[in-house]
Parts: structure tokens; sequence; C-alpha cells
């Protein structure tokens, strides 16, 4: 799973995040670390905002899983068309 320079509608992310977990915290501007908890399971996905218009998102923490599979279902809810 490769959520690196994804052409995706990055302002709809948090909208997104909030179908599927519950934000306990989030910080940053340019790159955003989301803390989330799904369940009772905490997970972090950070989200990086590139110069170029494109976002990587990187899930991290001891729930790893969960946040690969909201990344996954982030990129493709969000996925915008080429050009």
């Amino acid at each position: 799973m490769n959520f690196k320079d994804i052409n995706i509608d990055s302002d709809k992310i948090e909208e997104t995040l909030e179908k599927y977990a519950i934000i306990e915290s989030s910080s940053g501007t340019t790159s955003k670390a989301y803390h989330l908890n799904q369940n009772g399971k905490r997970f972090t996905i950070n989200v990086y905002h590139k110069k170029n218009g494109l976002t990587s998102l990187l899930p991290q923490s001891e729930n790893i899983d969960i946040g690969a599979s909201l990344c996954e279902k982030i990129k493709e809810e969000l996925k915008k068309c080429a050009l």
C-alpha cells in the first residue's frame, strides 16, 4: 500500500476521517498529525501537503493496520481524475 504523492481532494481529508474514526486531536499546518480512535483502538495518520499539489499519507502507531485501511479509503474516496 503506497500513499505517497497521491492526487486527492485534500480539503476533504478531515471530513472523511470523521466518517470512520473519532479525531482525538490534530496538529500542524503543511503537515498534520491526526490522532484517531476507532472502536477503542488508537492510531495516527500523518498527512503531508506537497507544494506540487499532491498529498502523502503515513499511518503510524501500534494499530498501523487500521490506519493503513483508513488511508486506503481516503485514497479511493477522494481521488481526483488525472488531467
